[in-house]
């Protein structure tokens, strides 16, 4: 949910408070273990990092991108193990920061 919050307050022209909710988000996502909601803001910090006037070291963006491509893997890794099935994985796809998560045959 901060996630889309950071996403709004972008559209708002509110870097600054896209940054700081999105932030919020990651520490949250992360001390409840919950990997959806900390990717989400994962890619919801890059983009907002991307949108402050200030120079902001690309480092930490691309850390935080590399952060979210772990957790999915991460994700996409529970749900193979949780299907049991080489025919069948769930796969998630981040995209403008919308969640999809279609069963597909490999």
């Amino acid at each position: 949910m901060l996630a889309g919050l950071a996403e709004a307050h972008l559209t708002l022209g509110e870097p600054t408070e896209a940054v700081a909710t999105a932030r919020e988000g990651i520490d949250l996502g992360s001390a409840g273990g919950c990997l959806y909601n900390e990717a989400f803001a994962q890619v919801a910090l890059a983009a907002a990092l991307l949108a402050t006037a200030c120079v902001v070291p690309r480092a930490e963006i691309e850390s935080a991108l590399e952060r979210a491509e772990h957790l999915v893997a991460s994700i996409v890794q529970f749900f193979f193990s949780e299907t049991k099935s080489a025919r069948q994985v769930s796969r998630l796809w981040l995209w403008g920061s919308r969640f999809e998560n279609p069963v597909v045959d490999v």
